[in-house]
């Protein structure tokens, strides 16, 4: 009798593959693959993938200038983007490439910022994976950065953020010096001059352009004048009709665009003013006279009573009961008092004083550049 050997070869194989297939765990076969959810990203990481419209102020620590660096910049979800820097009169062009920040000081030399990063914090501070931003010294609202506080080895920093979807091509880079933001502020303090304009006569304003005053809701009350954003300021009618104690004008940057802000301060017999104008429409105040903003809140009171007003810190049965004193108007703590937003306006009131007393309040349409 002849025997088929490749069809007793293929019904051993097919038994096999039975035998095995029997064999495999159930538990294994049936698990499915769960893909992560949004909620699972990290708050750090969804913060160094968004795009943000950025103001920093930085001071040295040990000061040889009570002058600051203004940046303001654009940071786009890749760490690039464009901006400015300013220190005095003088503004030089920024640029983010990679997370990284550049610098342009003069034709010749470009600086490569080595302790700040494209989101303008320290480079130092471990954002990548936290799930704690604000024990880094982050400021949030309805869960997004809206500021950060902290320091570098050399300069004290706060950041301001604006949610921002405009994309960058990164800019060409060929020769940087590296340098801290410290050594930075002393570069152009060293290298800055200063030039003495000898006060001329006040002139007359046209009548078109006298000062007016849009008396909004939302109006810093000074002396018991209404300043609000929007206001025109002629310098020499709009506050009280005083002299001011300066006016400097700053260039700034909206993605490719340059707008010149005028800055017109003055000083009273309890503190100082300055309002910050485009084309001389008042774009931010700030005041530490002494003042009323929503008719209840006042230079002077308690931290604990202005955040009880705003709705921080409360109980659960003062929750139940509290009233804002205006629909929409968020505010969070911040390490210099509180800071609150209401639409596009940002209110920030700061607490001095062992006593903890409310001594100074600015108000903004941060970035809201006029066309």
């Amino acid at each position: 009798m002849r025997v088929n050997i490749r069809a007793l070869l293929l019904s051993a194989f097919l038994a096999l593959l039975l035998v095995l297939a029997g064999c495999k765990p159930a538990e294994v076969a049936d698990t499915p693959t769960i893909p992560p959810t949004p909620e699972q990203t990290a708050e750090g990481d969804v913060f160094l993938s968004s795009g943000f419209k950025i103001r920093t102020e930085m001071k040295m620590k040990s000061s040889v200038s009570t002058d600051p660096l203004i940046f303001e910049v654009y940071v786009d979800t890749d760490g690039d983007g464009a901006g400015m820097v300013g220190y005095k009169d003088n503004v030089y062009d920024v640029y983010l490439v990679g997370g990284q920040v550049y610098v342009t000081v003069s034709a010749e030399l470009s600086v490569h910022i080595t302790d700040v990063n494209a989101w303008m914090i320290p480079g130092t501070v471990p954002v990548a994976g936290s799930n704690d931003l604000k024990s880094l010294g982050f400021s949030m609202l309805d869960g997004r950065v809206v500021a950060y506080n902290g320091s570098t080895d050399t300069v004290d920093m706060v950041s301001r953020y604006e949610p921002s979807v405009s994309e960058y091509t990164p800019a060409a880079i060929s020769q940087s010096n590296n340098m801290t933001t410290g050594e930075l502020l002393k570069y152009f303090f060293d290298n800055a001059s200063t030039v003495y304009v000898e006060p001329s006569e006040p002139v007359e304003e046209d009548p078109e352009r006298q000062s007016f005053y849009a008396n909004s809701e939302f109006g810093v009350v000074i002396h018991g004048v209404n300043y609000s954003l929007g206001d025109y300021c002629a310098p020499y009618t709009y506050f009280e009709g005083m002299v001011p104690q300066g006016m400097n004008t700053r260039e700034e940057y909206k993605q490719d665009e340059k707008v010149v802000f005028t800055y017109v301060s003055y000083i009273s017999s309890d503190g100082d003013s300055t309002f910050m104008t485009t084309d001389g429409y008042v774009q931010a105040i700030a005041t530490s006279s002494d003042f009323v903003f929503l008719d209840v809140i006042k230079r002077g009171m308690p931290a604990e009573e202005l955040q009880k007003l705003l709705g921080i810190g409360l109980k659960k049965d003062e929750l139940e009961t509290f009233e804002p004193i205006v629909e929409g108007l968020e505010a969070v703590k911040s390490s210099n008092g509180i800071l609150a937003t209401y639409g596009d306006m940002t209110i920030e009131f700061i607490t001095k004083g062992k006593e903890k007393t409310l001594s100074s309040i600015t108000i903004t349409n941060y970035l809201d550049f006029r066309s």
